[in-house]
């Protein structure tokens, strides 16, 4: 299965409520409203900024490509962004489909020239952290809300 990120844009904002409002993909995500509404998520999108939005695309070669999570970066007018996904189906959990997503955010990371990057993992998301220490993301100590806080640096040769 073909992994591949496009950037977010107002046509996704739907799908992107509908991830952000299921229980299983939100559950251990720090900065959910209780009850997100349409209306604060698009007053959220229409504010953001410096941060970048994918949508986490597969084609498994048999259908057309389809979005199934998301992956951003933000605070990339920091010294440290930070990197955070999820897939959305959770039908395809377990697949690799987060790590390929990661790894290719990362590289994006690296090519705008970032050093390092940071990621906020809850204590109990058991998926998440082996996914981050795989790629070279280390502990480093406690973030906002108790989350694990992550960081890994760039590689230079």
């Amino acid at each position: 299965m073909k992994v591949s990120l496009r950037e977010a844009s107002d046509n996704d904002l739907e799908l992107l409520l509908a991830w952000g409002t299921h229980p299983q993909v939100t559950r251990f995500l720090p900065s959910r409203p209780p009850a997100l509404t349409w209306e604060l998520h698009h007053a959220w999108w229409k504010t953001r900024q410096h941060r970048m939005d994918w949508l986490i695309m597969v084609d498994d070669g048999k259908t057309r490509p389809r979005a199934v999570g998301a992956v951003h970066i933000r605070d990339l007018n920091t010294g440290i962004p930070e990197v955070g996904l999820y897939v959305g189906e959770t039908d395809l959990w377990g697949r690799g489909i987060g790590r390929r997503a990661l790894e290719l955010a990362m590289e994006w990371a690296w090519k705008k020239g970032v050093r390092t990057l940071q990621a906020l993992v809850h204590p109990r998301n058991r998926r998440s952290h082996p996914l981050f220490q795989g790629l070279g993301f280390v502990r480093v100590g406690t973030g906002r809300k108790g989350q694990w806080l992550y960081e890994r640096t760039r590689l230079t040769r």
